[in-house]
């Protein structure tokens, strides 16, 4: 990264000096994980120089909690996520204050445990009817099929919405979207960009308007509804219907489309590095597969057996740890704060890398191998916080985490009971850092019957 240690005083922790102008845009623009890695080692403090902005990378559980919950009112959120707005609008993963405050309010109850346990049911026959399909020996792109998938099971769980005959349209047009995403996006030439008639910028919008168009049809089949449901769309309407307009379309519209954004790509990313992690580790893979008949003896998962498929729920865990799908969040500060030895200016942003963390050597033995056991019970007790947080933390933590969880692991159970899933010989395996980590090339694997 061609870094060269600066000297440290209250205001200006180490950090890679970059080039003139750029500072190191370029190099988090070839590789953002590698690049916070070994920022990273500079110390608890990083200071990132990007086009003259203040970018602090904090690499220590403590000052990760400090921003995230002690301290969290002294910060807003960063510039990566207001680069979705193209989608996502004024929604609740990118609003503010009491209009934040209000919308994860409306929204919770479609995540409550009694919620959640009643979606179980559906995702594992949504996960049946995917596989059915699937043919011994038969080459699939594994990466493709678990986006195609967690769409599927988002749409029904949470909007009763059933879009498998455009699944994969729908899939391919927010994952090019997505892939479009870079990190010039976060810094004051990304709005410009996004004003140019570039080839990019139309790609994205035409990406952009296939989901919306989407979400349209979502919202109107809910308003056409008859019956009451549970699901987060009939929340949604429920309160639009009772007389006080607390939710107009268009926020309900925005809502809709970040749960639907944020609830596939999370996971789908996910389960393909999971499938990708046991198909390197035959041992841990022949764990689960015991674990799995021993549980279930053949039949579909069911939500009593949540508890039971402790070592599924420690690979999809470990899996988290490694390629968590969420690998950065960046906040930027309301007043000047202090942490650890440095004074953090007012408006300077802050990140905290999940991937930094859940890798870093200080926090983690062998940080690089797959260990499912770190996730055992006893395992999960003596660890610092922060070490570990896939879904964020403090009041901005992600909604659907007990949705993701359940999902993830029913998902795994559904598939690992009837399949095997054993990497291509030509595949190129290569994470893809954007708004979640991706792979770069997919994931073509062959479907083994068990």
């Amino acid at each position: 990264m061609n870094a060269t240690l600066k000297i440290s005083d209250r205001h200006s922790p180490p950090g890679p000096r970059g080039r003139r102008i750029l500072g190191v845009l370029r190099e988090l623009m070839a590789d953002p994980l590698g690049t916070l890695q070994e920022a990273a080692r500079y110390g608890d403090v990083v200071g990132l120089p990007i086009m003259g902005q203040k970018i602090y990378l904090l690499n220590h559980p403590d000052h990760v909690r400090h921003v995230l919950v002690d301290n969290a009112r002294n910060y807003r959120k960063g510039p990566a996520l207001n680069a979705t707005r193209r989608l996502t609008g004024n929604s609740v993963l990118v609003s503010e204050g009491e209009l934040h405050t209000r919308q994860r309010r409306l929204a919770s109850p479609a995540f409550h445990r009694r919620r959640v346990a009643a979606y179980t049911g559906r995702m594992v026959e949504i996960a049946k009817r995917h596989i059915a399909a699937w043919k011994p020996g038969e080459r699939r792109d594994i990466h493709s099929d678990m986006m195609t998938l967690t769409m599927k099971v988002v749409a029904s769980c949470l909007y009763d919405a059933d879009v498998d005959k455009e699944a994969e349209l729908l899939a391919a047009a927010l994952s090019a979207f997505i892939d479009d995403f870079s990190p010039i996006d976060i810094t004051p030439l990304g709005g410009w960009l996004e004003l140019l008639p570039t080839a990019r910028q139309r790609r994205r919008r035409r990406n952009a308007r296939t989901l919306h168009e989407a979400i349209d049809r979502i919202v109107a089949n809910g308003y056409a509804r008859q019956e009451p449901r549970e699901d987060l769309l009939s929340i949604l309407l429920n309160v639009s219907h009772d007389g006080h307009d607390l939710v107009s379309e268009r926020e309900m519209h925005d809502q809709v489309m970040t749960i639907f954004l944020a609830g596939q790509e999370t996971t789908g990313s996910a389960l393909s590095w999971t499938f990708y992690l046991l198909s390197q580790h035959p041992e841990e893979e022949a764990r689960l597969h015991a674990e799995l008949d021993r549980v279930l003896c053949g039949r579909q998962p069911r939500p009593e057996d949540m508890e039971n498929l402790s070592f599924t729920y420690m690979v999809f865990a470990e899996a988290l740890r490694l390629y968590p799908p969420a690998w950065a969040i960046a906040r930027r500060a309301l007043a000047p704060d202090e942490i650890g030895a440095y004074t953090i200016p007012r408006g300077a942003t802050v990140v905290m890398s999940q991937y930094v963390m859940h890798r870093h050597p200080a926090y983690w033995d062998a940080p690089a191998e797959f260990r499912p056991e770190r996730f055992h019970g006893t395992a999960i007790g003596s660890r610092r916080h922060y070490t570990y947080f896939p879904f964020g933390g403090g009041p901005r933590m992600c909604l659907g985490d007990r949705f993701a969880w359940t999902e993830g692991v029913l998902l795994i159970a559904t598939i690992a009971q009837r399949f095997r899933l054993r990497l291509a010989p030509d595949a190129r395996v290569e994470p893809s850092a954007r708004m979640s980590i991706r792979l770069k090339h997919g994931l073509p694997m062959i479907a083994e019957e068990r």
